[in-house]
């Protein structure tokens, strides 16, 4: 097991500080003298000046790449979002590891060359790395916890290292079993079946699917086994961020099908209304009366009766419509926000830290959106948080990915391990992939 040491900051990702915590308070009794903080926010305290947002800095690449050519084989992709978002990655691992001259050989070579000359100039934290790197004090009582990181952490964890920073929970002694099974299912039932049979402690597993698909089959058996357990990415219970969601989706299209998702989450009770415009599609927009105009006739096809029940769908509809009218209008920040909240009689911590971070969002970019197409961004960055929440207690079994492994947790079950899961080498992959980033000229 890791041993904490007395008066030391440890760098750990937030979805690892509960347990850490836990681990702190098992061993120390209390939290006196020691810190736990991301590598990030550790860091942050160097960087001077207001830095930007990733958020309001996509933006800013938006707006940038206003100028890029037609001919750019990139064009098409200039406001969206994937594509940003790689460029911004790229960028940051660029400025970090001091990389200037990028290659301009091939057409795709060329055509990101224009758009990263666009993009690079739009200051990023990043560009501080080397006052940064000059600014590091000895850092004797700083203690990284071990497990795998992306490139760009590894970067920053070796420099701290170098200036004197330490692994925590390196070198422990190992003991490993491989199991081989047939498919997932089998592949859990063994694991319960391993943890039943030697009577562990739930408390002393934790358990890292490779395939992240396998976490519904894996929580049935662990459910069926009565073995506790709680994944490190948790499943919402908010309604919150789908509110959002589906608000700014309505905002941007305005067509019947973002509405009735709109209705579907925001005003599950007025069923009425997708009856109506599944009768009546054309009538959608169409803010006057039709059907209570017409007198009725008779016919084969329908009765006075249900001809009077549609005159009266129309009327609940159109009067709905009046009530929430600001939903037609040009979107109004400040009042979809009030109208959420009003939604919401009784409010969780979940709710209210979800509201609050969409409006965080909202703080940073609303100045950048000017019409519906600005709004894919925001919608995408709020759908990004509503797919990260970090757990808020921990019973039991652990469950998380490869990645997550530490020595917090003396029983470690890795599951499917082929080698499909484990490549010889982490690739660039995507537009700046490794024969790209291959070809730049780097100093470090």
């Amino acid at each position: 097991m890791i041993q904490i040491p007395d008066n030391s900051t440890i760098l750990a990702p937030a979805t690892l500080h509960l347990s850490l915590y836990k681990e702190i308070l098992k061993q120390k009794k209390d939290c006196l003298g020691i810190q736990v903080l991301t590598l990030s926010s550790w860091l942050s305290s160097f960087y001077h000046g207001q830095n930007k947002s990733d958020i309001e800095i996509l933006y800013l690449y938006k707006d940038a790449l206003k100028n890029v050519s037609l001919s750019n084989a990139f064009y098409s992709s200039k406001e969206d979002y994937d594509f940003l978002n790689a460029c911004l990655d790229f960028i940051k691992m660029a400025k970090t590891y001091q990389i200037h001259d990028f290659p301009c050989s091939t057409q795709k070579e060329k055509d990101l060359h224009e758009i990263l000359n666009l993009l690079y100039p739009i200051q990023l934290k990043e560009d501080q790395t080397q006052d940064v790197l000059s600014s590091l004090p000895d850092l004797e009582n700083i203690y990284i916890l071990k497990k795998e990181y992306s490139q760009l952490d590894s970067y920053w964890i070796q420099v701290l290292i170098d200036h004197g920073a330490k692994w925590l929970g390196d070198k422990q002694l190992l003991t490993t079993h491989y199991y081989s099974v047939a498919n997932a299912r089998k592949q859990m039932e063994v694991i319960a079946n391993l943890i039943i049979e030697n009577d562990y402690s739930a408390d002393d597993i934790f358990i890292a699917l490779n395939n992240p698909s396998d976490i519904n089959v894996l929580t049935q058996i662990l459910t069926a086994h009565k073995i506790p357990f709680t994944t490190i990415q948790e499943v919402h219970t908010t309604s919150i961020y789908n509110e959002w969601i589906h608000y700014l989706t309505w905002a941007k299209d305005m067509d019947l099908k973002s509405f009735l998702n709109v209705v579907q989450a925001l005003y599950p009770n007025d069923n009425y209304l997708l009856q109506y415009y599944t009768l009546f599609p054309e009538q959608f927009l169409k803010f006057e009366p039709f059907l209570t105009t017409l007198p009725y006739k008779d016919n084969a096809i329908i009765d006075s009766y249900q001809f009077a029940s549609y005159q009266k769908l129309e009327q609940d509809t159109l009067e709905w419509v009046h009530d929430h009218a600001f939903l037609f209008d040009a979107y109004d920040f400040i009042k979809m926000a009030k109208h959420i909240q009003n939604l919401h009689e009784q409010v969780t911590k979940e709710d209210l830290n979800a509201f609050n971070d969409v409006m965080s969002l909202i703080q940073d970019v609303h100045t950048h959106i000017h019409n519906a197409n600005d709004l894919n961004i925001l919608i995408h960055q709020i759908q990004n948080l509503s797919a990260n929440q970090k757990a808020n207690s921990i019973e039991g079994v652990f469950i998380g990915s490869r990645q997550d492994i530490t020595n917090l947790r003396p029983i470690v079950f890795l599951t499917g391990t082929n080698a499909s899961a484990f490549p010889a080498l982490k690739l660039h992959t995507g537009i700046f992939d490794e024969a790209y980033v291959q070809n730049t000229d780097s100093k470090s």
